[in-house]
């Protein structure tokens, strides 16, 4: 092999290295989102469960819609 070619041929691996290495960080950083998601999900289906206690009505489905709207959002997002 030509030494020209034999460089390319590094450059190349190192090109593929870079971009396992970047394939990696995204993932990892997908896998944060969503579990962030899944928490942002769970927060706001308490604080709609929360809003039926002891509210006038008005309240309270102004307070779900809004918490639903917001889960609504957040997967639009993710």
């Amino acid at each position: 092999m030509k030494p020209a070619q034999l460089r390319e041929v590094r450059y190349d691996v190192e090109r593929i290295r870079k971009a396992a290495d970047r394939m990696d960080e995204l993932e990892m950083d997908y896998m944060d989102v969503m579990a962030k998601l899944k928490h942002a999900e769970q927060s706001l289906k308490i604080i709609a469960t929360w809003a039926h206690c002891g509210r006038s009505d008005d309240d309270l489905k102004m307070i779900e819609n809004r918490a639903m709207d917001t889960l609504v959002l957040i997967k639009d997002e993710a």
